[in-house]
């Protein structure tokens, strides 16, 4: 739970600083702000799941949306519990821009990593 609570502080912190930064009332000057909740593949074991993520997803993410404008990637891994709808892992993405994620989502690249 500690370390939950020190992601979102960390994230709001995030959002503060960059929010702040603009001048103008321009929201496409704002970064564009993301929030991924993923849940493992049924058949996964939590330590594939884990593997899957270390060995794949995580550093595809900064490879791929990182030639796209990504400027934070901060992944959490909440504690297993028996309580519904809880993901299995939270992303919280900060992009340049809303344009420079829709460009990512727009290239044959980018649909293949999403």
């Amino acid at each position: 739970m500690k370390n939950i609570r020190f992601i979102a502080m960390i994230s709001f912190l995030v959002v503060l600083f960059f929010c702040g930064k603009a001048e103008s009332k321009d929201l496409s000057s704002l970064p564009h702000i993301r929030i991924w909740r993923g849940y493992k593949i049924a058949t996964f074991s939590d330590s594939v799941f884990l593997n899957q993520l270390a060995d794949w997803f995580i550093p595809e993410t900064a490879r791929i949306p990182g030639k796209y404008g990504l400027q934070s990637y901060f992944v959490a891994i909440p504690p297993r519990t028996e309580r519904l709808n809880v993901p299995d892992e939270i992303a919280f993405l900060v992009y340049f821009s809303e344009k420079d994620y829709r460009h990512m989502n727009s290239t044959d690249e980018g649909q293949n990593y999403g």
